[in-house]
């Protein structure tokens, strides 16, 4: 029983504060538009780590004036984890996405969306919020509702952009349910595509808003 408890209680502070509290600290600075990097740095998507760093690195390099960023990685529900706070200094930004190193661990894509979520919440301005999440498209062990999750997104306002990776193949099933009921949009990037064609396809869907 004791064991059980202590589960529950690790996985609650891991959705409801716990990534707040191992980030480094917000500079408080006022932006126009957020946007959040949600990127997967479990075993399981070590192959594919490296092109998801060198995109993401390449959007936050190219994001307009006015727009404030923050990244969270994600394995399983207790890794978790704000590496950067709110900050419109893109170097900044794109210098801890390209310090992400592969954690042990599973992919609880729903939980850590709803963490960039209570985010966005607790952090930005109400307008202009997008999430960028870079997933296989796999699931294992969220214990946050999907429902929840999404009308958490839809009541914040939040565009998702989901950037599919893998090795083989992208399951796209869980993908094709965060666009259809958030409003957002997927990209599943070609074998061979270059990064910087993706991260400035995505920069273009986050300009136009679509």
């Amino acid at each position: 029983m004791f064991r059980t408890a202590t589960f529950a209680f690790i996985a609650l502070i891991s959705l409801c504060g716990w990534a707040k509290a191992q980030s480094p600290e917000s500079e408080g600075l006022p932006a126009v538009r957020s946007v959040g990097f949600l990127v997967d740095n479990s075993g399981t998507f070590r192959r594919v780590l490296d092109r998801a760093i060198r995109i993401a690195a390449g959007v936050a390099e190219g994001i307009p004036d006015g727009t404030a960023g923050f990244l969270i990685t994600y394995t399983d529900q207790e890794n978790i984890f704000l590496k950067q706070d709110l900050t419109n200094d893109r170097e900044m930004l794109a210098d801890e996405i390209e310090n992400i190193f592969v954690r042990p661990g599973r992919t609880a894509v729903w939980d850590a969306i709803r963490v960039a979520a209570d985010h966005f919440r607790k952090a930005t301005p109400p307008e202009g919020r997008t999430l960028i999440v870079f997933t296989d498209g796999d699931e294992i062990g969220s214990v946050s509702k999907p429902d929840q999750v999404i009308k958490d997104l839809q009541e914040l306002k939040v565009k998702v952009i989901v950037v599919g990776l893998a090795e083989r193949q992208v399951n796209q099933k869980m993908i094709d349910r965060i666009v259809r009921e958030s409003g957002g949009t997927k990209i599943i990037p070609l074998l061979g595509s270059e990064p910087k064609a993706i991260a400035a396809e995505i920069l273009g869907r986050f300009n136009d808003g679509n």
